[in-house]
């Protein structure tokens, strides 16, 4: 039997010799790589029995993965396999520019991010390109831009912008900013209103005055406009009642506080007065005469040219609206007229402003100085269809009966 055991010896080491002769031959191909793992794995078959089988067949599959330039770290694995992973891993940044899903091309102007940086449209590409912006004059020329995705055309001749009526700073807007404006000069006129300052209007440079403020009831021109105490701002307001009252008021107080009353409920603002006389106090008396137009509540109507216009028998139109700026509801009331449409209004006044009697009902001084509406007493009423003195004395009613108050702003 030891005979035999010597023949096994000499027949393994007679294999193995011919696997390294094999090997080496092999070897130049192989690479460093692949020899030098070969060598490693020879060395582990050097061990005997079973494992240097095992690692003969090891190197030479470890040889052959060196050829992907990592084949020595796969032969320490024991796994070819995992040098051919090593190889394929050559390629990772391309694999992973794949991945991204952006290949840069040029940019364009159309709100996407074609260069791949983040940003939409940077670089401001399709602009410096000659055009024309459709605007006159030297406005004309332009040059593109890319606005918010979108090619636009923008002017190139714009220039500091003059006092013309044209647009030289080609902003679409001719002589903006009061170009040539602001300079001292004098207006011309007289007092305060003297005092000008340049200002470019509709074209041209005017001098405006620069003291110019609110006109005011003072006989003077504030606002420079040329006219002394111009409507609406000098004015005194006139209403006939919406409501109807008998001749019990509450003697002239309680009139003027009904005119007042329906006033602050229509917002019109001032101080008002009935138009109204008793034995002992006349409407000439109670009422300021101004020097300026009395007009209805719509500012513009006027009725008289001033308190002497107002008293001289004549009217220039009717007082005909409320304190509303309404005509008096027809229907309310049967009309004082058969000449034209008005109502009956307490007066007690003759065309003057003095104090005027019901001729029927003498001593009775204008319903007990309206303080009653007994059935036997009266007081006298003109009619608010009339532009003469019988606006404010035309009948004689009597005290129970309910008519409108004129209220007059003082």
């Amino acid at each position: 039997m030891p005979g035999l055991g010597l023949s096994r010896n000499i027949g393994l080491g007679s294999v193995l010799g011919a696997a390294l002769v094999l090997a080496l031959v092999v070897a130049p191909w192989a690479g460093c790589g692949g020899r030098a793992a070969l060598f490693a794995g020879w060395g582990q078959g050097s061990a005997g029995g079973t494992s240097g089988v095992a690692g003969s067949g090891g190197s030479g599959a470890t040889g052959a993965a060196g050829a992907g330039g990592s084949g020595a770290e796969a032969g320490a694995g024991g796994s070819g396999a995992t040098g051919a992973a090593g190889a394929a891993g050559a390629g990772g940044s391309g694999a992973e520019a794949g991945a991204g899903g952006c290949v840069p091309v040029s940019e364009l102007c159309n709100g996407l991010d074609e260069d791949c940086d983040g940003v939409p449209d940077n670089g401001n590409p399709g602009s410096g390109e000659t055009c024309d912006t459709g605007m006159p004059g030297n406005c004309a020329a332009g040059l593109t831009e890319c606005m918010a995705g979108g090619i636009e055309c923008f002017p190139v001749g714009g220039v500091p912008e003059l006092c013309n009526g044209l647009d030289e700073d080609c902003d679409g807007v001719p002589d903006n900013g009061n170009p040539g404006g602001g300079e001292s000069c004098d207006t011309g006129m007289t007092g305060d209103c003297a005092v000008g300052e340049s200002a470019c209007v509709g074209g041209s440079i005017e001098c405006q005055p620069a003291l110019a403020v609110p006109e005011q009831c003072n006989d003077v021109d504030d606002d420079c406009n040329g006219v002394l105490d111009d409507p609406p701002v000098c004015t005194r307001r006139v209403f006939l009642t919406s409501e109807l009252y008998t001749g019990d008021l509450g003697g002239l107080l309680g009139a003027d506080l009904k005119c007042q009353a329906l006033a602050d409920a229509a917002g019109l603002g001032g101080t008002y007065k009935a138009w109204l006389s008793a034995p002992n106090m006349s409407a000439a008396e109670r009422l300021t005469h101004i020097g300026k137009p009395y007009v209805l509540v719509d500012g513009t109507t006027v009725i008289a040219d001033d308190w002497a216009d107002l008293t001289d028998g004549g009217l220039d139109h009717g007082i005909t609206l409320t304190q509303f700026g309404t005509p008096f509801p027809q229907g309310g009331e049967p009309s004082c007229s058969v000449q034209t449409y008005g109502i009956t209004t307490w007066t007690a006044t003759k065309k003057d402003g003095s104090f005027q009697e019901n001729p029927w009902t003498p001593g009775q001084g204008a319903c007990f100085g309206w303080t009653s509406a007994a059935p036997n007493a009266g007081s006298s009423a003109g009619c608010s269809g009339y532009l003469d003195s019988a606006w404010t004395f035309m009948s004689a009613p009597m005290c129970p009966s309910a008519h409108a108050l004129y209220c007059f702003e003082q």
